[in-house]
């Protein structure tokens, strides 16, 4: 499936009748996941609890990419239709003139100028996906780990890429290999090619719940991932393009946490806070990161929110876009 920026679309595909939403996939994805809203799955796709199975984070590398999108798909296919996502880059290399190198101090604006010209220019390192049902069950698909993936890029080198040292230095601390991913790695056109067949993304009708912590990052990565083209200059024109493409059940763990009184800092802070444990990987690996986010979502909304005011208060809401 091609994908086709604003200068590719012929004239008519262009316009939209919703003013500042983004151009069209075309065709848009197959719905490929039963039909249900976020506060509830049909009782078909209710999965058997399998707590007492150990998780496994499995490498995905260009040998073994086609075999983890099939799994991937199946899940999506039978029910799990929660997924959460977090990536890794080279860190934050850039800021706009004018703007404080203090992020405490930044407008939401300001912060998206930043983030926007870093994911702009900079490339992707790991992409890592956790797939869940409702109730948080991770797929087995019939053997004795559950799963979780690790997508590891072959786009960055280190060598030649822009890059913040400090965080190289912390990702190769975590073991991140840079030139296993350089040789070995998925490259991103297969990755993108897989997001948009499989039926994640989907847009206002999708069935798919999306989770992040400080989510704003890694969606605008997915969306340049998938599109191939400039962010929008304003916050609410990438804010458009989020719902447009993710639909409306994307839910920021971050943001979510800010409205508790007691939860705030980083993901294990949090995390350690709602007395939830790392399970499988190390922090600061895509993988693992997600995992550790979508099982926080699945204790805060537990610990804090019910069904109705989670989706009327946090669906859609990004922490710094707010």
């Amino acid at each position: 499936m091609e994908v086709y920026s604003p200068c590719q679309l012929p004239p008519r595909r262009r316009r939209s009748r919703v003013r500042n939403l983004p151009p069209r996939l075309r065709p848009l994805p197959p719905r490929r996941v039963p039909h249900h809203q976020c506060h509830g799955v049909p009782l078909q796709h209710q999965h058997r609890c399998n707590e007492d199975k150990p998780i496994q984070v499995c490498q995905v590398w260009a040998q073994n990419a086609e075999e983890e999108f099939h799994r991937i798909a199946w899940a999506l296919r039978h029910g799990y239709a929660v997924i959460s996502f977090d990536t890794e880059f080279p860190g934050f290399c850039y800021t706009p003139p004018g703007i404080s190198s203090d992020y405490r101090t930044r407008t939401n604006l300001q912060h998206y100028a930043v983030m926007k010209m870093n994911v702009e220019r900079l490339k992707l390192i790991q992409v890592g996906l956790t797939i869940s049902d409702e109730s948080g069950n991770l797929p087995d698909f019939g053997a004795e780990n559950r799963v979780v993936w690790e997508f590891n890029l072959s786009d960055f080198d280190v060598d030649v890429d822009e890059h913040n040292q400090e965080s190289i230095q912390l990702l190769r601390k975590q073991g991140m290999d840079f030139e296993r991913n350089k040789t070995m790695g998925v490259r991103p056109d297969r990755l993108a090619k897989f997001i948009l067949l499989s039926g994640m993304i989907a847009g206002l009708r999708s069935s798919v719940a999306w989770i992040t912590f400080q989510g704003g990052v890694d969606l605008a990565f997915i969306l340049k991932l998938i599109l191939r083209c400039p962010l929008p200059n304003d916050m609410e024109h990438f804010k458009a393009w989020v719902s447009f493409y993710f639909g409306t059940s994307v839910f920021d763990v971050k943001y979510m946490a800010s409205q508790c009184s007691y939860l705030h800092g980083g993901l294990d802070r949090i995390a350690a806070a709602v007395n939830v444990r790392r399970e499988a990987g190390e922090s600061h690996c895509a993988g693992s990161d997600s995992l550790l986010t979508m099982m926080v979502f699945m204790r805060i909304r537990k610990l804090f929110f019910s069904e109705q005011d989670r989706t009327r208060m946090f669906a859609g809401k990004l922490h710094n876009f707010v």
